[in-house]
């Protein structure tokens, strides 16, 4: 969803921080790649591993965390909240989101995908 509506994200991000169009619009991009490379992780970081070890069988499980809460910041209001929101939501976490209060059309912007 998030590349189909590119560019009014792109325009909340530019409209609020006051950056260029052209860096909003890397901003998104870096923001979509960020899904992709979270499944990504996802899949490699999960699941159940077992190791023999001298004395026994070493195990690792994926579990959530809980609750993870982040905080947006100015600078990158999308692409830094994302990069945290979205692995954490893959991994089955319930997220707590608080946006920058200098940028909080960008949240708005990206959330109603």
């Amino acid at each position: 969803m998030l590349n189909e509506n590119k560019e009014s994200v792109a325009h909340a991000i530019g409209r609020e921080t006051g950056k260029p169009l052209w860096e909003a619009r890397t901003e998104v991009a870096s923001m979509a790649a960020k899904v992709d490379i979270s499944v990504q992780a996802y899949h490699e970081r999960t699941g159940e591993k077992r190791a023999p070890m001298a004395d026994g069988v070493a195990m690792l499980r994926h579990r959530p965390h809980g609750m993870v809460t982040v905080f947006g910041p100015y600078n990158f209001p999308g692409h830094l909240p994302n990069g945290h929101i979205v692995p954490a939501m893959i991994a089955g976490n319930a997220v707590a989101f608080k946006p920058s209060e200098l940028a909080p059309g960008v949240a708005a912007a990206a959330l109603a995908l």
